[in-house]
């Protein structure tokens, strides 16, 4: 586990290479790559997965609600619970 402000820098320096392309190969940070993809797609940002036993895992951190299961619900009814 890293801190938020361990995450950041790292994203930062992924950022800095980025910007130089000095090599032939495009580094990626999951977590605020997604974000930002995210929030030029829509506002505000609502970045969600299901770790490996389906429980929703939102920006916030991992729920323990069972409905917000996608082992227990569909995608489309979990989705509206959390970001309707």
């Amino acid at each position: 586990y890293c801190t938020e402000k361990t995450q950041k820098e790292i994203y930062d320096f992924v950022v800095d290479i980025r910007k130089k392309q000095e090599h032939s190969t495009f580094l990626m940070d999951l977590k605020y790559d997604s974000m930002l993809i995210d929030s030029i797609i829509s506002a505000p940002v609502c970045s969600a997965s299901f770790d490996r036993y389906g429980q929703l895992r939102a920006l916030s951190g991992i729920t323990e609600n069972r409905s917000l299961n996608i082992f227990h619900n569909d995608l489309n009814s979990i989705f509206k619970t959390v970001f309707v």
